[in-house]
C-alpha cells in the first residue's frame, strides 16, 4: 500500500510502529517491517512522499542507517536501501543532503567495516552526487569526499561494487565545473582513484572503468586540467589512449568517453601538436575510430558517437600549423577523412567535422595545391557540401554549416596562384561559388562572403578577368548586384566592390567596363566621399578609374563625364589631408592620363578647376623637403607637357608668365646630382618646351620657338643638352634638349 492512501493508511502507520520497536525480541519483526517500507520506497509515486514524511518513513529509515552494532546490520542495509530509493527522486535530493541526520548517518555507513553496508552507503550518496543536486556539496564536505575517495580506491574483490558506486559518484562531481580543477589536483585522491580505475581491462571490470573513463572524459573539460592532463603520461594520458583504442564491442562506453576526452584536450593549443606527434598512441586510436566503418551500411549509435568524437579531435589538431602540411600528407588521415564521407547521409555531424579538417588543412599553402588536385577527396567534399546534392543518388545534403566550410575552404584554395586559373576554368566550382553568392537568409552572410572573397581571389590572376567578366549572366551579374549594396562594411558588397576593381586593370575589357551603366555607377558612387564610403573602399574606386583612364576608348567618355567622373576626380585631386594623398595622387593620374588623348588637350587647358590643380600641384617647392609633393608635381607636370603638344593653346600656355611658363621654367632648372624626382620634373619641363619650340604657322611652315629670346631657357636647355647621366629621365631630358636646339636653329 502507498502511504497515506485511503485503507493503506492503517498499515502503513502499523509498519511504521514497529519498524521503531527496540527490545532484542523485536527484531525479526522490525526488520520486516523495514525490508517492506523498502520495497514501498521503490514505486515512484512513494519516494517523495516517504520523504516528505519526516517523523514517519524518513525519521525511522535514518535511525536504521545509523545502526552500528552486527546485531542490527540487516536493519542499516534495509534502512539504507529505502534511502538509496528514496535519493532516486530528483525532486528529494537535494533536501536529503542539507538533512543532517540523513547526511550523517550515510556518510557514516560509508565508513563501516562491513562491505555491504559501504556498498549501499556508496549507492545513496551516488545517487544523491548529480550536478543538478548535489555534487559541488559533496566534493565540498570532508567526511563524505574522504569516504568516497577511501572507497573510489578499494582493491579488496568484496569492495568492488562500492568502488563502482563511488566512482560513478566521482563521475557526477566531475560534471560540476567548480569541481573540476580541485578534483584534478588531488593528486593522491581523486586524480588516483580515477586513472587507476580507467586503467582496469578484466571483463567484470568494465562498469567500473568506463565510470573512471568518464570522470576524466567530465575533468578534461576544464580549460585549467587540459595540458596537465596530457603531460600525465603514464597516467590520464595513457588510460585514455587504451580506452579509446579499443575495438567496437569491447567496451563502447569507455571508448566513446576516452575519444570525447581527447577531443577536449585537442582544444588546448599547446597539446595539438605532440598529440599529433603521438602516432602510435593518439593519432592512431582518433585514426582507427573515424576511419571505422567505411560503407553506409553500418549506422549504428556506437560507431556514428566514436567517429563523430575522432572527427571532433583531428579538426582540433588540424587548426595547429605545425600540424597542417603533416596531417594531409598522411594516408591515414586521408582515409579517415573520406570515410566521414562514405557514412550514411544523415551523419551530418561527422561530415562536419571532417570538412571543418579540410578547411584548416586549406589554409596551408603547402597543401592549397595538392588539395584541389584531390578530385576524389577534398575536391569532392568541398563542391558537395556546397552544392548540397550527392552525385548519383541525389540525396538532399543542404546543410547551412556544411555549405559555409566549403566555401571557406574554396576561397583558401583560390588564394594560391597556381590554383587560381584552375578553379576559374571548373565548372563545379564556378558553379558553387555562383550559387553561394546567391544565397539568401540568416546564417547565409559567411557564406556569401567567402564566396566573393574566392571570386575576388579569383580576379586578381590577370588571365580570368576576361572570361569572368564576360559570363554576364552568371559571375558579372552576381558581382554587381552585390557591388550595388549602401554598406560597404557588410563583406558580400565590400568584396563584390573589390572584383569589380580587380576587373577594371584588364585592358581587354576595360572599355567594357566603362560603357556598363552599373560598373560605372558603382565605382563613381565609392569615389566620392560620401557617408557609407570609408577611405579603403574609396582610394579602390579611383585606382580602379584611373586603370580605366588608361584605356584609348575611355578617355573621352571619361572626361565628357562633367558631374560624374570629372567632378569625382576634382573633388579627390582638391584633398588636403594627409590622409588622402594616395587618392589625390590616383585623381592627379587620371587627369594625366586623359590629357594623351589629343581631342581632350584644349578643353582640359581651357577647364579652370584642371588648370588650376595642375599649375598648383606643379608649382611646389622644387626640393626633397616633400616626397608627396614633389611626386604630385612630377605627375602636374607630365600633364601639362602633354597638353604643350595642343598648337591651340600653346601660345595661351607660354603667355601665362606666372603660371605655366614659371613652374616649367623652374622645373627646368636642375641639377644631374639632384633627386630622382627633381630630374624626372626636368624631363617633363623639358618635353613641354620642346612642344613649344614647335610652331606652326597659318602658311604651313614653322614659326621660330616661343621661348625664343628667352636666357633663362636657352641656359637651362643647354645644361640638359650636356647632361651625362644614362638614367631614362636623364637621357629623355638630352633629347628633348638637343630637339629643342635642332628647332630653334630651324
Amino acid at each position: 500500500q502507498q502511504p497515506h492512501e485511503g485503507a493503506g493508511t492503517f498499515q502503513y502507520t502499523t509498519l511504521l510502529h514497529a519498524c521503531r520497536l527496540s527490545g532484542e525480541e523485536d527484531r525479526e519483526s522490525r526488520d520486516m517491517a523495514l525490508s517492506t517500507l523498502q520495497f514501498m520506497a521503490t514505486h515512484g509515486d512513494s519516494k517523495k512522499r516517504m520523504w516528505e514524511d519526516a517523523e514517519g518513513a524518513r525519521q525511522v529509515f535514518v535511525a536504521a542507517a545509523s545502526f552500528e552494532g552486527p546485531e542490527d546490520e540487516q536493519a542499516r542495509l534495509y534502512g539504507l536501501g529505502a534511502l538509496w530509493n528514496l535519493a532516486a527522486e530528483v525532486s528529494s535530493r537535494q533536501a536529503m543532503w542539507r538533512d543532517l541526520a540523513t547526511r550523517e548517518a550515510v556518510v557514516k555507513a560509508a565508513k563501516a567495516e562491513s562491505p555491504l553496508v559501504r556498498e549501499l552507503a556508496m549507492g545513496v550518496l551516488w545517487n544523491l552526487s548529480p550536478k543538478a543536486a548535489n555534487a559541488g556539496f559533496l566534493w565540498q564536505d570532508e567526511a563524505a569526499r574522504s569516504a568516497i575517495l577511501e572507497a573510489a580506491k578499494a582493491e579488496a574483490p568484496e569492495l568492488q561494487q562500492a568502488r563502482s558506486f563511488a566512482v560513478a559518484a566521482l563521475q557526477n562531481m566531475a560534471e560540476e565545473a567548480t569541481n573540476r580543477s580541485s578534483m584534478w589536483q588531488d593528486d593522491f585522491g581523486a586524480q588516483v582513484a580515477l586513472v587507476e580505475a580507467a586503467k582496469l581491462v578484466e571483463t567484470g571490470e568494465k562498469e567500473l572503468r568506463g565510470r573512471a573513463v568518464g570522470a576524466l572524459m567530465n575533468l578534461a573539460v576544464d580549460a585549467g586540467n587540459k595540458e596537465s592532463m596530457w603531460s600525465d603520461e603514464y597516467g590520464a594520458r595513457q588510460a585514455l589512449i587504451d580506452a579509446a583504442s579499443l575495438g567496437v564491442g569491447v567496451d563502447d562506453k569507455s571508448r566513446s568517453c576516452a575519444l570525447t576526452a581527447l577531443w577536449c584536450l585537442a582544444v588546448e593549443a599547446a597539446n595539438r601538436v605532440p598529440m599529433w606527434a603521438d602516432a602510435e598512441g593518439t593519432r592512431s586510436a582518433l585514426l582507427g575510430a573515424a576511419a571505422e566503418p567505411s560503407n553506409k551500411e553500418d549506422t549504428s549509435e556506437v560507431t556514428r558517437r566514436a567517429r563523430e568524437r575522432a572527427l571532433g579531435a583531428l579538426q582540433y589538431l588540424s587548426t595547429e600549423e605545425q600540424n597542417k602540411e603533416a596531417m594531409w600528407q598522411d594516408e591515414g588521415t586521408r582515409r579517415a577523412l573520406i570515410a566521414a564521407f562514405e557514412t550514411d547521409p544523415a551523419d551530418r555531424k561527422s561530415r562536419g567535422y571532417a570538412l571543418g579538417t579540410l578547411w584548416n588543412l586549406s589554409a596551408c599553402s603547402a597543401n592549397k595545391r595538392s588539395m584541389w588536385q584531390d578530385e576524389e577527396l577534398a575536391r569532392a567534399a568541398m563542391l558537395l557540401a556546397i552544392h548540397g546534392k550527392e552525385e548519383g543518388t541525389g540525396a538532399d545534403l543542404t546543410d547551412t554549416e556544411l555549405r559555409e566550410s566549403g566555401t571557406a575552404m574554396l576561397w583558401h584554395l583560390t588564394t594560391l596562384d597556381d590554383n587560381k586559373c584552375d578553379i576559374c576554368n571548373d565548372g563545379g566550382a564556378r558553379v558553387a561559388l555562383l550559387m553561394a553568392t546567391a544565397l539568401e537568409g540568416a546564417g547565409c552572410q559567411q557564406t556569401r562572403a567567402y564566396a566573393f572573397g574566392a571570386l575576388r581571389n579569383l580576379a586578381d590572376e590577370a588571365k580570368n578577368r576576361a572570361s569572368m567578366w564576360q559570363d554576364e549572366a552568371g559571375t558579372r551579374a552576381a558581382v554587381l548586384q552585390h557591388a550595388q549594396g549602401t554598406d560597404f562594411s557588410d563583406l558580400p558588397t565590400r568584396r563584390a566592390f573589390r572584383v569589380l576593381c580587380a576587373w577594371s586593370y584588364e585592358p581587354s575589357i576595360a572599355t567594357m567596363v566603362w560603357e556598363d551603366a552599373t560598373a560605372r555607377m558603382v565605382l563613381l558612387r565609392a569615389a566620392r566621399v560620401a557617408d557609407g564610403i570609408d577611405a579603403e573602399t574609396n582610394l579602390c574606386a579611383l585606382r580602379a578609374m584611373q586603370a580605366l583612364s588608361v584605356d584609348a576608348g575611355n578617355k573621352a567618355p571619361m572626361w565628357n563625364d562633367v558631374d560624374g567622373t570629372r567632378a569625382a576626380v576634382l573633388e579627390a585631386v582638391q584633398r588636403c589631408s594627409p590622409e588622402d594623398t594616395k587618392a589625390r595622387m590616383c585623381a592627379q593620374c587620371i587627369l594625366k592620363n586623359l590629357t594623351t588623348d589629343a581631342m581632350l588637350l584644349e578643353d582640359m587647358w581651357h577647364d579652370m578647376a584642371v588648370r588650376s590643380v595642375l599649375l598648383t600641384a606643379a608649382a611646389a617647392p622644387g626640393d626633397d623637403s616633400d616626397l608627396a609633393a614633389s611626386r604630385f608635381r612630377v605627375i602636374a607636370l607630365a600633364a601639362l607637357r602633354n597638353i604643350a603638344g595642343a598648337d591651340g593653346i600653346k601660345e595661351f600656355m607660354w603667355a601665362d608668365e606666372l603660371g605655366c611658363r614659371a613652374v616649367v621654367l623652374a622645373a627646368s632648372q636642375c641639377g644631374d646630382h639632384d633627386s630622382h624626382e627633381l630630374r624626372e620634373a626636368r624631363e617633363h619641363a623639358m618635353a613641354a618646351l620642346r612642344h613649344l619650340a614647335i610652331v606652326h604657322t597659318p602658311e604651313g611652315t614653322f614659326g621660330p620657338p616661343l621661348w625664343k629670346g628667352n636666357d633663362a631657357v636657352l641656359a637651362a636647355i643647354s645644361a640638359a643638352a650636356q647632361i651625362e647621366g644614362q638614367e631614362p629621365c636623364d637621357r629623355k631630358s638630352r633629347e628633348h634638349a638637343l630637339a629643342s636646339l635642332r628647332y630653334a636653329m630651324m
